[in-house]
């Protein structure tokens, strides 16, 4: 024992600093000792899964006529099915199961979910081989853990996949893999190899992928072309030649020019997808035997200067920026056509006889490299331009052309201020238009900056050219600007289209691919050649909103209150239509036809509901903040008893059952009943408080207080709970509960966004299925049910809109303009009169969208407004105007809604 004090202090320094580890802090190393040695081994498996990987470029057998790059198949995949065009589509008869497939696959609550995300975050290396046959390697990273392990498994678990009977698991040369059998004669084979599965429908093809290729002149271009690549959504290797062997033989100018075309390397292509637009750029290298056709190709691009002189209201262009006619016919006469040929011969004839001129000289003399067609929205009539190289002969030359004895000519229209000449073409000129097909018989025409004009329509170039001289040209919009804004003016040849005001001339025949723009409603594309033989494109498309709906005269309504409540809407005496709202503690009544407003002033804040039979207003219910309750009819005239006090504090509007009102009472976990006859009582008290309204359904009302202990009520009209009730509920709910099927069944949705539809306990010896699915997002917004659809409509936090049926099965899913709105609310009504509910979506600003039953955006949306709105015929002529109401107090009527 030692007889230092400080040495002896420092021992027992040491011994409580030892203590201060006791028997826990010894637990917890241990623990964590055992979850290092548990995971180390897990983390170290996962990283050299990452790690021992192979380049599918680097085993890739040569022979592909494309090869497609995709960096995530989990995005490609969501970017696709979110593009709801790929519905129009497959809208015909033939392909409606697999637009169901699709539409139940989109709608899916995985398919957005974290996990499915990282599981499909993968790429993919595909080549696509003659005899349909395609060779895949999806690259799984640390992935590959699974497949690596599955041997290991099989061999514990053997009948993993015998319920898969067409699936078999084979060995050859040494080589254990799997075999998919299609049926037919068909079969897919796939193996997990290092990092990657390989999949292929041909054996050949397969064992081939399995051993790595040396480094020869196939595999530097496809390394070359992963470099240089853009990096969209995916990318394309393409052989051409392989798509235009076949071209047919006839003697259109497009498959003329095909067939003469060859392209001795691989097209480039890079597509983009998103939900709001969709981009496709490429390039490839082409040559050709024909001396004439290689110098029209080669001729450079530029910027069409017809562009900068296009009206702000051009709703549709194309045209063709490659020489004059007179080069065309000079270079192109081997691609041109017999019966091109024939009708420029027999015009060239008949001019030389009439005109005493050649059509070089009385029509190609004039005429410079750009000439095309457009439209613009105040007409449906296209106008047809071309460039001038010399203004004077062009004058000339309609001149001698009124000259002849062939040709009227008629000055007369005069339209806007502006004089426009009309021409009837002599039979020499309309044939070889005809050829081209452009019919114009006899058209206004106009020169003006170094353009002629030519239209059917004299109200058309009249538009067109007072838009022009007043500076609204189409390149200083912002649809312009935006749409362009990754496109090169320079251009070859050009199409740009606009369907927000109508339906452009050469889509009027084709609902096909008018159901497929309906969405991306704004597009172009740019094809141009350059001088090194190089062919570039660029193809756009934009999605746009639908048209506005109109508003009917003296709307919108200059509302001079604040607007504290919900729009109610309805009819009164003689089916004038009324609006009624809360301001502050006034409650008023607007004559929707005249403009009359009258008020009544409450003694406190004042909330409202009406009870409606058929649209027609049978009571205004009001109550105040300190629980006085007015009864008045559709004029706000106060029903006999009325005001009543029952000096509870009151802060929600009331529902309205039957001939009464229920209100939650604020300091107490009850509900107020309020009778036509002026009388109140109160229900069966509650666990807590409910802070809303509460939901109605013939005679029970259903209530969820929000609390953590959460329960489910259903009261009779007497106040009392119902035999079954409350009921615990699996979380928080901030939404009532739904009662459907003549009340035998009950929808519930919690605040964590669990669905559950089940039995309710209303009738007695009610035994049926429950139904539930996890939406995996939260749901404050009250869901809504649809009796005509069978169906139930809610929305999630995120921002998705929701169909689900009477089974809990999700049946569409779209995500909804307004992102993340904390004000979301669903209406359901029946706009076209078909006899099923459109669905009505207000929220996260003053806009309303609607949408059909299968989810497809309703034309004329979306109108001004928040809240719900109201089908109600404002002008007494049959036809019901939508009535909203926006954040800005405004009250609006659009007509054209119903039919």
């Amino acid at each position: 024992m030692s007889d230092n004090p400080e040495t002896s202090l420092y021992q027992k320094k040491e011994v409580k600093a030892k203590k201060k580890h006791g028997i826990f802090f010894k637990l917890g190393m241990v623990i964590l000792v055992i979850l290092f040695v548990l995971i180390l081994p897990i983390a170290v498996f996962l990283i050299y899964s990452a790690i021992d990987g192979i380049n599918p470029i680097e085993y890739i057998p040569e022979g592909h006529y494309a090869y497609v790059n995709i960096e995530s198949a989990g995005q490609l995949l969501q970017k696709t099915l979110s593009v709801q065009t790929l519905d129009s589509v497959l809208s015909s008869p033939e392909t409606a199961q697999l637009q169901g497939a699709i539409r139940s696959f989109r709608a899916s609550p995985f398919l957005s979910s974290w996990w499915f995300g990282t599981a499909s975050n993968i790429s993919l290396d595909i080549a696509a081989y003659p005899g349909n046959n395609f060779l895949v390697f999806a690259k799984l990273g640390f992935r590959s853990a699974g497949t690596r392990l599955l041997p290991f498994i099989l061999k514990f678990k053997a009948d993993l996949f015998e319920d898969l009977k067409e699936l078999k698991q084979l060995e050859e040369n040494g080589i254990n893999f799997w075999q998919y059998d299609l049926g037919g004669g068909q079969n897919i084979y796939a193996v997990s190899y290092k990092d990657s599965v390989i999949v292929s429908t041909s054996k050949d093809l397969f064992f081939s992928g399995l051993s790595k290729k040396n480094e020869d002149e196939h595999i530097k271009t496809l390394r070359k072309f992963l470099k240089e690549k853009k990096g969209g959504t995916l990318s394309v290797l393409s052989d051409v030649n392989y798509f235009t062997k076949d071209t047919p033989k006839d003697d259109s100018i497009s498959n003329n020019v095909v067939r003469a075309l060859k392209f001795p390397e691989p097209a480039k292509v890079d597509l983009t997808l998103d939900y709001k637009d969709i981009g496709i750029s490429g390039l490839c290298k082409w040559d050709t035997e024909l001396e004439g056709l290689s110098t029209v190709l080669k001729k450079q691009a530029f910027i069409p200067g017809i562009l900068n002189r296009l009206p702000k209201s051009t709703d549709y262009i194309s045209l063709i920026n490659m020489g004059d006619p007179q080069f065309l016919f000079q270079n192109g006469k081997d691609i041109l056509g017999s019966s091109v040929l024939q009708s420029y011969n027999s015009a060239n004839r008949a001019a030389r006889f009439v005109f005493k001129k050649s059509i070089d000289d009385l029509l190609f003399s004039w005429m410079g490299e750009e000439i095309g067609v457009f439209e613009v929205k105040q007409s449906e009539v296209p106008i047809f331009f071309v460039s001038l190289k010399d203004e004077k002969l062009c004058r000339q030359a309609f001149e001698l052309i009124y000259t002849s004895f062939f040709v009227d000519r008629n000055i007369s229209a005069l339209v806007d201020g502006i004089r426009i000449p009309r021409i009837n073409f002599p039979d020499i000129l309309t044939s070889l238009l005809r050829s081209f097909d452009v019919e114009l018989p006899s058209p206004f025409y106009f020169i003006e900056g170094g353009y002629l004009y030519l239209s059917q329509s004299a109200e058309a170039l009249a538009s067109m050219m007072n838009d022009v001289k007043r500076g609204n040209l189409l390149v200083k919009t912002e649809n312009w600007k935006n749409i362009t804004r990754s496109v090169s003016p320079e251009t070859s040849v050009f199409v740009y289209y606009n369907l927000e005001n109508q339906i452009p001339s050469f889509l009027r025949t084709n609902e096909a691919l008018q159901s497929v723009l309906q969405s991306f409603g704004r597009g172009l594309v740019s094809i141009r050649f350059e001088k090194d033989k190089t062919l570039k494109f660029e193809v756009y498309a934009q999605k746009t909103e639908a048209h506005s709906l109109g508003e009917l005269a003296a709307f919108p309504y200059e509302n001079k209150t604040k607007l504290n409540s919900y729009l109610y809407c309805g009819k009164g005496v003689n089916n004038v239509p009324f609006a009624y709202w809360t301001s502050g503690v006034n409650l008023y009544a607007l004559n929707l036809a005249d403009k009359q407003l009258k008020s009544i002033k409450l003694d406190d804040k004042a909330y409202l509901n009406l009870e409606t039979k058929n649209g027609i207003v049978n009571s205004v219910w009001a109550v105040s903040a300190r629980g006085s309750v007015y009864k008045t009819d559709y004029n706000l005239t106060v029903a006999s008893g009325f005001p009543i006090l029952t000096g509870e504090k009151l802060n929600s509007s009331p529902a309205v059952i039957q001939d009464k009102i229920v209100v939650p009472v604020a300091n107490k976990p009850v509900l107020l009943y309020v009778d036509g006859s002026a009388s109140f009582y109160y229900s069966d008290d509650m666990n807590t408080r409910l802070r809303s309204s509460p939901a109605v359904y013939g005679k029970f009302i259903t209530a969820i207080p929000r609390s953590f202990d959460s329960y489910m009520y259903v009261f009779d009209d007497k106040g009392k709970i119902v035999s079954g009730y409350p009921k615990a509920l699996d979380g928080i709910s901030a939404v009532q509960p739904i009662l459907y099927k003549n009340n035998s069944y009950e929808a519930v949705l919690t605040e964590k966004g669990l669905f559950t539809l089940r039995p309710s306990s209303i009738l007695s010896g009610n035994d049926g299925e429950t139904y539930s699915i996890d939406l995996n997002s939260s749901c404050k917004t009250q869901p809504v049910y649809s009796e005509n659809l069978k169906m139930f409509f809610l929305i999630t936090d995120n921002g998705f809109l929701y169909k689900i049926d009477t089974e809990c099965n999700i049946i569409d899913k779209i995500p909804l303009k307004q992102k993340n709105a904390a004000d979301y609310l669903i209406s359901l009504i029946d706009l076209d009169s078909d006899g099923y509910d459109d669905v009505l979506v207000s929220g996260g600003g003053n806009s309303i969208y609607a949408y059909n039953a299968n989810f497809s955006p309703l034309n004329g949306f979306p109108i001004a407004g928040t809240g719900v709105p109201y089908l109600i015929d404002v002008d007494g002529n049959g036809k019901s105007e939508l009535i909203s109401c926006g954040i800005d107090n405004r009250i609006h009527s659009y007509t054209g809604v119903s039919k």
